[in-house]
């Protein structure tokens, strides 16, 4: 169906607003990185504009742990993925 995704993985020991400002940040991060992600400005019918959105799927994963986080990581290395992290 897509051909492009974004996958973001998080810690699950994080607090609910912890969790929600990582992912924000990546997602930025990704957006800034590459413009090819998003689309256009939304513009209704009465041509006021909104903020683009990122045009692929994004799949949030939880790590319940730190080796599973490290796995994610590798395996994302691994792949040539391009990698985001925030600390």
């Amino acid at each position: 169906m897509y051909d492009k995704k974004v996958a973001i993985v998080i810690k699950d020991d994080l607090l609910p607003w912890q969790k929600l400002n990582v992912v924000s940040f990546l997602a930025g991060s990704i957006a800034i990185e590459f413009p090819e992600t998003h689309g256009e400005k939304f513009i209704t019918a009465d041509q006021e504009e909104f903020l683009a959105f990122i045009k692929h799927p994004t799949l949030i994963y939880k790590a319940d742990n730190t080796e599973k986080l490290q796995r994610a990581f590798r395996r994302s290395r691994d792949r040539e993925l391009s990698i985001g992290v925030y600390t």
